[in-house]
């Protein structure tokens, strides 16, 4: 008998996407595709990174709902220095995969803390965070150049139709 609850993912090569679509709703949010990385071709890769990935989950933070909160387990306790930062370093670069690096820092502070007990660390996260490419900067000036021609342009229709019917009273 087929349980769902005996999974946790589910992956498939990219040549049977059409085959396994029935499929969709019995799955759910366990139904492979590109955006969860559950399809692709290189099966090595894909079953490797279930394998071994951690799987961080953001939920937004009661105070102030603009930021995120993310907890995750980076290390323990017996891990050297080294071993440490190459985990906050993975962890780090994978929540910022999310946002463009030119759009300025996704990680605004981090904080270690030591379970059991109350010992927290504020951590440095700047030497960890992605530095933005010209290519990047000028991407994003060029999107705020055209944001920005439109607003003023939106602006001025506006006002020519107030002038407009302002005359006609």
């Amino acid at each position: 008998m087929f349980r769902i609850d005996d999974y946790d993912f589910c992956v498939a090569h990219t040549d049977m996407a059409s085959s396994i679509l029935p499929l969709r709703g019995i799955l759910r949010s366990r139904f492979p595709n590109k955006i969860n990385g559950g399809l692709g071709d290189d099966f090595q890769e894909i079953i490797g990174k279930f394998k071994n990935g951690v799987k961080l989950s953001i939920r937004g933070d009661p105070i102030m709902p603009v930021w995120g909160l993310c907890d995750t387990i980076i290390g323990r306790l017996a891990m050297n220095d080294d071993e440490l930062k190459a985990n906050i370093a993975a962890v780090i670069a994978a929540l910022c995969k999310h946002r463009n690096p030119a759009l300025g820092p996704f990680i605004n502070r981090a904080l270690i803390m030591v379970i059991p007990g109350d010992a927290h660390f504020a951590l440095d996260v700047n030497p960890f965070l992605p530095i933005p490419t010209e290519q990047e900067i000028e991407k994003i000036g060029k999107r705020m150049k055209k944001k920005k021609k439109g607003l003023e342009s939106a602006k001025s229709d506006n006002s020519e139709a107030l002038s407009s019917s302002a005359e006609a009273q």
